[in-house]
């Protein structure tokens, strides 16, 4: 089975940023892109669950907004790219993903160098890819933040 690169999208400069250094990645490897957003509604605290029904529509569409966006920039570079949405805690979710095919590497954001507590978020990234290389294997490259 072939192996791909998978991208962790987000929106904003910081998701941009980490979309093209995963093309580029692509790009030089020949490997297929595979575009990945995944969304967890508890962080939200959202009690009504009429709330979190409607908050899941919402993030939802956005998800669909941003991996369109993210596939077309894929495109324009000259790939074709697959993407897809998943809902649950954002670790084990991502471990599961991993886990359905053999990937090469997966690409994460990082925070942006002037974004309010950046040393603690990265901390946090930077521990999030450790976590997702000890129990996959997968490589992971956390984008250029500056």
């Amino acid at each position: 089975m072939n192996r791909r690169v998978v991208c962790m999208v987000r929106g904003g400069e910081a998701g941009r940023r980490v979309q093209r250094q995963a093309i580029a990645y692509a790009q030089k490897s020949g490997l297929p892109l595979f575009f990945l957003h995944i969304i967890y509604l508890r962080g939200l605290s959202l009690k009504d669950d009429a709330m979190m029904a409607s908050a899941r529509k919402e993030m939802t569409w956005l998800a669909r907004v941003t991996l369109n966006l993210a596939r077309t920039r894929a495109r324009t570079a000259g790939l074709q790219a697959d993407f897809a949405i998943r809902h649950g805690p954002i670790i084990e979710t991502t471990i599961a993903f991993l886990n359905e095919s053999p990937v090469d590497q997966l690409f994460i954001g990082s925070p942006l160098p002037d974004a309010p507590d950046y040393q603690e978020n990265l901390l946090r990234v930077r521990e999030f890819a450790r976590q997702i290389y000890d129990a996959t294997g997968v490589q992971v490259t956390i984008a250029d933040g500056g």
